[in-house]
């Protein structure tokens, strides 16, 4: 809840910051902000630690928007329409599979 709370905020912030500087930073940030906190929770020790990272990430993890406006940019008619439905597979797909991914 906390997580969606912030990243909702955030879109704005970073739709204004694609704007001017580039998406370019924009996306590097939020894939920057993804690969660190998800380190983070990995070693988080303490449950305040993990919410502290979680809460982070919402704040600099707003590149959704963003993306799907590269990709309707780069995209025309019908190839735009299998690019949306590529990207949301890929996301319910890694959703699906995360759960079987196991280091034990």
């Amino acid at each position: 809840m906390l997580f969606r709370s912030y990243w909702v905020f955030n879109i704005i912030l970073y739709s204004h910051i694609s704007d001017t500087k580039g998406r370019k930073i924009v996306v590097l940030i939020g894939i920057g902000s993804v690969c660190l906190n998800t380190f983070l929770l990995g070693i988080a020790p303490t449950f305040t630690f993990a919410l502290a990272t979680r809460l982070l990430l919402g704040l600099t993890n707003g590149n959704t928007p963003v993306v799907k406006a590269s990709l309707a940019d780069i995209t025309t008619g019908p190839t735009r329409a299998l690019a949306f439905a590529y990207l949301g597979a890929t996301w319910s797909l890694s959703r699906a599979m995360s759960k079987y991914v196991d280091y034990n």
